[in-house]
This record gives structure tokens, sequence and C-alpha cells, in this order.
């Protein structure tokens, strides 16, 4: 009898332990699968955000062979001289018809603000000297002006055609994307009034990135 008992016992304490494993293993099932699809996410390549082909075919070229740089953009876009959006004006400056449409109904409806302007201005100076607010930080370099400027603030680097050009965030009315570069002693500027960073730059405004040459 008592080894009736005793091979029951057992049995009950397989049975049991069986049990807690198949409760287990199920429990664990789906943290398992979770991780498992973490594991292939992160394997997974990341996708740049420059994917939409932008077709450039009817775009128009602006070239300007006194200040030596160059560019493309879209045909309907509007282009102004001398423009700007504060008391420095640009060479050249790019609309898209989106923000001319703002602009006026800004302009209708009595509303002023500073940053009311172009979607990309471009800029030229002769010289780090003849950089207007440098006149305050009397820098020898562009390297120099953009460490010691406290409204401007270095984020990196990006390869522009031929030449490596100076990620900024300007300050000013907020926060402006600028990239800037120093080629054989003169100094350009590309000023975005309506982004803050490069990520918020959206297909067409990197292509037109793309496009744009330092030729001097």
């Amino acid at each position: 009898m008592n080894k009736k008992v005793a091979i029951t016992g057992v049995v009950i304490v397989i049975i049991a332990v069986v049990s807690m494993f198949m409760v287990q293993k199920k429990s664990n099932a789906p943290v398992e699968k979770e991780q498992n699809q973490i594991q292939q996410q992160e394997q997974q390549p990341v996708q740049s955000g420059d994917q939409q082909v932008v077709d450039t075919s009817d775009w128009k070229a602006y070239s300007n062979s006194t200040y030596g740089f160059e560019f493309k953009y879209p045909k309907d876009w509007i282009i102004e001289n001398n423009s700007g959006v504060n008391t420095d004006p640009s060479v050249v400056s790019i609309m898209s018809q989106e923000t001319k449409k703002d602009i006026d109904k800004n302009r209708e409806a009595g509303v002023i603000c500073e940053a009311c302007g172009p979607d990309v201005s471009f800029y030229y100076y002769s010289s780090i000297e003849n950089q207007p607010d440098n006149k305050y930080v009397k820098a020898k370099n562009l390297n120099e002006f953009i460490e010691k400027d406290n409204f401007i603030k270095k984020i990196g680097e990006r390869k522009m055609g031929n030449i490596n050009m100076i990620e900024t965030i300007q300050n000013g009315a907020g926060a402006y994307y600028a990239l800037m570069a120093e080629n054989n002693s003169h100094i350009y500027k590309i000023f975005f009034t309506h982004r803050d960073s490069r990520d918020k730059l959206n297909d067409i405004e990197n292509k037109i990135l793309s496009t744009y040459k330092i030729t001097k």
C-alpha cells in the first residue's frame, strides 16, 4: 500500500512539474516573440529620410559668376534678388508658391512677422571681415566666427557639391537652420527661414542643396 502511495505521489509531482513548465513556457512566448521582433527591427537597415525621387528635369538653374555659386530650383518657385528676412540682404532668395500664399494671407490679415520670408536665401561675403555680424565678433576666420558668436551654434558638417559646409542653428526671432563655408577667403551661407534643423528639410529643399556648388 505504501509503495502504491509513493508511486502515486511521484506521478503527481511529475505532473505538477510538467504543468508548471508548460504554463511558464506559454507565458514567456509573447515576451520571446516581442524580443524576436525587436531584434529583427534592429537588424533591418535604417532607411534614409530622403527617399522620394524628385524630378529636376524641368528645374531652372541659377548661376552667379560674380559671387561664384550656382544651384537649381523648381520652375514654379519665385526668385528674388537682395531679399532675405533681416537687414542683411541675401544675394538671391527663392520661395515656393505655398510660402507666398501664406505670406500674402498674413499681410492681408495685418500680421507682421520677421520670419515671413522666402524659403531659402543664399549669401556671399568677400571675406570674414565683411560679414556684418563680425564687426562685433572680430573673428579672423569662419570657424572662429561661429565659435565666438553667441547666436550661432555649430551642429555638424554637410558635403555640398565640391566643399564641406558647416551646419549651424542661428538665433534671431526664432531658430534657423543655416549652412556656412569659407572658400578661398570668401564666405558663403545658405539660410532656411522656416526650418530650425536639418531633419525638418523636405525632399525638394534637400534636392536644392544637392545641386548647390561653389565655383569661385
